[in-house]
């Protein structure tokens, strides 16, 4: 109880970050983006060019079976199974 009371407590004193508080900041870098109905960066995997989702909110990065196949990579089995976004499931994990 006193671990909900100290958590709800924090979140209440938690204030927002406002920009005038973020001094210096500098632009390292970027990645180009598609964006059609998903969004798209350029890969390279096995010095191969290849277009990808990207998914901030992905556990791990996944690789349909034609694209394994065409960047020549090999696969493992895993005691993890993912799902994708529509619901296929993989326990495969790739080794380049």
């Amino acid at each position: 109880m006193r671990i909900a009371l100290a958590g709800t407590l924090l979140l209440c004193l938690a204030w927002p970050a406002e920009a005038q508080d973020c001094h210096n900041l500098t632009y390292l870098t970027g990645v180009p983006i598609t964006v059609s109905r998903i969004p798209l960066v350029p890969v390279s995997i096995n010095q191969k060019p290849a277009q990808m989702i990207l998914d901030t909110g992905g556990v791990a990065t996944q690789i349909a079976r034609p694209l394994v196949e065409a960047m020549g990579l090999h696969e493992l089995q895993s005691p993890l199974r993912l799902s994708d976004a529509s619901g296929h499931q993989s326990d495969t994990p790739l080794q380049p």
